[in-house]
């Protein structure tokens, strides 16, 4: 991770795209971190040689002027705040023209959404694995903990409302051999 970033203010103002970041007043919505994009701009705006190419994977020119219309219409965006980091963007991308609209950002915002910001999940998996594979389970076949550890991290966490009929005649319907 250090090697991606060896600034590591870099890799933490991509934050400013966290629409649960951004303040709720127009006033300071104005500056909102200025200080933040100039260094993803001097990073990624940045010509590089590639395969004998120069380039820059932003426009640093372009990408100022659309910042300053983005983050007003990312902040209009009433369930901004409702939902996820990426689930927010999800929803952003396909219902609207943002990609259109703010090609350069775009670029980076993908970039925020690829990087992961903490090994939580990582370290979630691990603590599972470790509750399904005990001392008693230990020879369990690497295809059956997969199995397993599918169901402990992707069930849902209450099974009051969960449709149990529903879920056997699915599996019932399905040819196997028993």
């Amino acid at each position: 991770m250090r090697k991606r970033f060896p600034n590591e203010h870099l890799y933490y103002s991509l934050r400013i795209f966290d629409p649960h970041e951004m303040p709720l007043n127009k006033n300071a919505l104005r500056d909102y971190d200025e200080k933040d994009l100039l260094d993803l701009i001097n990073f990624y705006g940045k010509e590089r040689r590639i395969n004998n190419k120069e380039y820059a994977l932003i426009d640093s020119k372009e990408i100022m002027m659309e910042w300053d219309l983005a983050k007003n219409v990312i902040a209009s965006y009433r369930y901004a705040r409702e939902c996820k980091f990426a689930e927010c963007w999800y929803k952003i991308f396909n219902t609207t023209h943002f990609c259109d609209q703010f090609s350069n950002l775009t670029i980076l915002i993908d970039l925020s959404l690829i990087i992961p910001f903490s090994n939580a999940v990582v370290e979630c998996v691990f603590s599972r694995q470790n509750l399904i594979k005990t001392n008693l389970w230990n020879r369990m076949h690497i295809d059956t903990l997969n199995m397993h550890l599918h169901i402990s991290l992707n069930a849902p966490q209450n099974f009051d409302k969960f449709n149990y009929i529903a879920a056997y005649d699915h599996w019932a319907s399905k040819d196997r051999a028993i």
